[in-house]
């Protein structure tokens, strides 16, 4: 494996122990390939200086690293040649460049979206390249970024990747009514909280799990704490389990004001729902689905009721664009588009 530090390679890991485990500090090349590549970066940088060296110093900067980054990943790719290999680093433009020596080696590049956006139009996923790009689902790439992506990558819509065979399995066994609450930091972290302590207060027969997202900024972290302690009503859970597939497997409900965690809930047979609430975010993605928006506690409350009076359905089907969930088991699907031909065990 390719890990980002030293310290990560170094970490101790029981499920890697028999792998051999790198950074891109790894590469090595020979002298006369380190003259020749010398040379290759001083006429990049000139040609880079001519054409932008009026930019501003810190972002002419962060262009003429590119120069050093891609000498070091065509010295990598001396060293190690992968026939495929597989990135979750569609957000930086580190991997354009990996991507492009990784090829003039012959090997290709396999990557999945890191998750899908709050306002639709995020400036890192213009650039996307790889050979395969694995998606949740394909609304996003066919509505919005089609003329942006190349069209030789070929776009997967497989659903979450972490729902494995054994997840399947649990999808069938009896569930809570139990709610899950993601929290994300927002402008409107204050309502979300207000939100969840008016839906905790009129479910009082069940348990209304708040997961936040760790390492976020002391401010959010430390509202949400004092929020536990002296506002959270007492059938709150404040979920802190390392696993959170475990509690969307777990809960019939799921609401978020923008986490993606909110179709992986979907996909694991929960009733998700998002919070718009914040009319001055434009394009909101996931106003393109009207049935999975709700905008107050009282129409999470009205949804939910209404659910299970049995005069509202939800139609999980319905946001199949969104989330693949009826794709094929993900693992199956890679193994085969990597060429491993032993069978693979699906429930």
């Amino acid at each position: 494996g390719v890990e980002r530090t030293r310290a990560l390679a170094n970490e101790s890991s029981p499920e890697l122990a028999r792998y051999r485990r790198v950074t891109r500090d790894d590469a090595r090349t020979t002298p006369g390939a380190a003259l020749g590549s010398i040379g290759r970066m001083a006429r990049e940088l000139w040609t880079l200086w001519r054409e932008f060296g009026h930019l501003e110093a810190p972002l002419f900067g962060r262009f003429a690293a590119l120069i050093g980054k891609r000498a070091l990943f065509a010295a990598f790719f001396r060293r190690f040649r992968p026939a495929f290999l597989w990135g979750r680093d569609d957000y930086s433009t580190d991997h354009i460049i990996r991507n492009q020596e990784l090829r003039k080696t012959g090997g290709k590049a396999l990557g999945v979206n890191h998750g899908l956006p709050i306002n639709t139009y995020i400036s890192q996923w213009r650039e996307i390249d790889f050979d395969t790009y694995y998606t949740f689902g394909r609304h996003l790439y066919e509505t919005f970024y089609r003329d942006a992506w190349p069209t030789r990558m070929e776009i997967k819509a497989v659903g979450n990747i972490q729902m494995t065979p054994e997840r399947r399995v649990r999808m069938s066994s009896e569930r809570t009514k139990d709610i899950a609450l993601y929290a994300i930091v927002t402008l409107r972290f204050d309502e979300f909280l207000d939100l969840a302590k008016t839906v905790a207060a009129h479910f009082k027969d069940r348990r209304v799990h708040v997961r936040m997202k760790g390492r976020r900024g002391s401010f959010y972290m430390n509202r949400y704490a004092r929020w536990l302690a002296e506002e959270a009503p007492a059938n709150v859970i404040n979920n802190t389990d390392p696993d959170p597939y475990d509690l969307m497997l777990k809960t019939s409900y799921a609401v978020t004001p923008g986490s993606t965690a909110g179709i992986e809930a979907l996909q694991s047979g929960a009733a998700a729902f998002y919070l718009d609430l914040d009319p001055r975010l434009r394009f909101f993605y996931y106003r393109n689905f009207p049935g999975l928006i709700v905008r107050s506690a009282e129409d999470v409350i009205r949804r939910i009721e209404g659910i299970e009076a049995g005069t509202e359905a939800y139609d999980a089907a319905a946001y199949e664009s969104l989330i693949a969930a009826s794709a094929p088991d993900f693992y199956a699907t890679l193994r085969r588009d990597i060429g491993l031909s032993f069978p693979v065990q699906t429930p």
